[in-house]
């Protein structure tokens, strides 16, 4: 379906419904190799984000803090296009995760939309959560079209993800994508930070 005016997007979206609930999690491929420059460009002085109580994603991601590479400023709008603005001043992350977002857009041949890793350290969790209207934060249509992929870079045997009643534990170099439209919550108990890459693909290029 290719929207060929202003009202088509309006409606589209209006009316969009979340993903099917029989898709809880779809194994991609082994990243591995992808990944490693990646991995190596991690470092001490990375600035990582913390969400405060002021946040509207303070209930789901008190705990967790990222590192945002390309983020969509105004998911909820319906007239214009999203574009992905960068939003690091270090370019040359973005151009180590090109090859994985290239090929993540051309598997739904799509766009893409936010980007950034998340990091969720020994002990933390993310309660239980759907990505669109659940109270814990505003509406968007843009929660329900995307596409959401997962990398772990870092993780342990400990750290799980659960969507619905389907509990994972995702390797290191795995790609998954899951359903956030269902209920899901995270939970890291081992002894090390679970730092996972994210990338959302939105799979129609005039959203």
């Amino acid at each position: 379906m290719e929207i060929k005016s202003l009202e088509d997007r309006r409606w589209f979206l209006k009316k969009v419904r979340p993903k099917p609930a029989k898709f809880k999690f779809k194994y991609i491929g082994d990243f591995t190799e992808k990944i490693k420059l990646i991995q190596d460009y991690f470092h001490d002085d990375m600035n990582w984000l913390s969400h405060g109580e002021d946040s509207w994603i303070y209930f789901t991601h008190g705990q967790v803090t990222t590192y945002t590479i390309l983020n969509v400023p105004n998911f909820a709008q319906i007239d214009f296009p999203y574009k992905a603005e960068l939003m690091v001043q270090d370019k040359n992350v973005l151009e180590l995760c090109k090859p994985i977002i290239k090929e993540l857009e051309t598997l739904y041949n799509g766009k893409v939309g936010m980007v950034g890793f998340n990091k969720l350290p020994p002990g933390h969790f993310m309660p239980p959560h759907k990505d669109q209207i659940d109270g814990a934060q505003p509406f968007s249509p843009y929660y329900k079209v995307l596409r959401r992929f997962h990398i772990p870079l870092f993780t342990n045997e400990q750290a799980f993800i659960r969507v619905s009643r389907e509990i994972k534990n995702l390797k290191v170099g795995e790609c998954w994508e899951f359903n956030n439209n269902l209920t899901h919550e995270v939970w890291n108990d081992g002894d090390s930070d679970r730092i996972h890459f994210i990338i959302d693909i939105l799979p129609y290029r005039w959203l």
